[in-house]
């Protein structure tokens, strides 16, 4: 399944699975075509994608679309990636700083923009970042603490007056396998479940991408938490229900 994340609201607007002959690649391109004919306005958006899907054909619909693309360049596309890495003087450009702390671990980010390179290959980049990422995680029963590093690249097409206003600039993007899969995975029990055959799997995952959805849109902030208080209040779920149908 891949499906389509809206970052400020953490709801799922669009999801689809992968033909089983085909990929995440042109399925996500088929997901963002489809959100447009059945009205999702793009124009002006800001789409996030993971590594896989930094391909230039991907970029060019997203610009066609009038949005805008963050993508991350990472060992799938190894001339860019070293590029990016040789020849941009990171040791002399300012970075800011962010530190976090969720699910058990705490992560130091340090972000660093400037305007691409006319040799990127890429549909109107105009801004190349870096980020290194510093995660420190302890280990509950021992006590240890283990620390590993990673720098990423992204590159995007949004102009520096507009990164003022994006989440690329002082708080770096975060993709939906935070705040969507994360949760299917580890608070709806998705990775555990015994439902696998036919078409079962992607109904149910439907059904938690909508749950998720429905509690983000009530307000919640912790999902788990507040599935505890649907189920000592089960009246409020339909409430919650009837109110987001009637106001849609």
């Amino acid at each position: 399944m891949v499906a389509a994340l809206v970052h400020g609201l953490g709801t799922v607007i669009g999801q689809t699975a992968v033909d089983e002959k085909s990929n995440e690649i042109p399925t996500v391109r088929d997901l963002l075509r489809r959100m447009v004919t059945t009205g999702i306005e793009l124009a002006g958006a800001v789409i996030t994608l993971d590594a896989m899907h930094t391909q230039t054909e991907t970029a060019g619909l997203i610009r066609a679309m009038g949005a805008d693309y963050v993508m991350c360049v990472k060992g799938n596309m190894p001339s860019l990636h070293r590029r990016l890495k040789k020849t941009i003087p990171w040791s002399k450009i300012p970075a800011s700083v962010t530190d976090d702390a969720s699910h058990g671990r705490k992560t130091k980010r340090s972000l660093k923009i400037v305007q691409a390179p006319e040799w990127i290959d890429f549909p109107d980049t105009a801004q190349i970042a870096q980020i290194r990422r510093t995660r420190t995680v302890k280990n509950t029963k021992t006590g240890k603490t283990k620390t590993t590093w990673e720098v990423v690249y992204l590159i995007t097409s949004a102009s520096p007056k507009a990164a003022q206003g994006l989440s690329i600039r002082g708080n770096p993007p975060v993709l939906p396998d935070n705040r969507l899969h994360w949760v299917r995975d580890v608070t709806y029990g998705e990775d555990k479940s015994l439902i696998r055959t036919a078409n079962a799997p992607r109904v149910m995952a439907t059904i938690r991408s909508t749950a998720i959805s429905l509690l983000r849109l009530d307000g919640a902030t912790n999902i788990k938490k507040a599935n505890r208080d649907h189920a000592r209040f089960p009246e409020r779920t339909l409430t919650l229900t009837l109110t987001l149908i009637e106001t849609a």
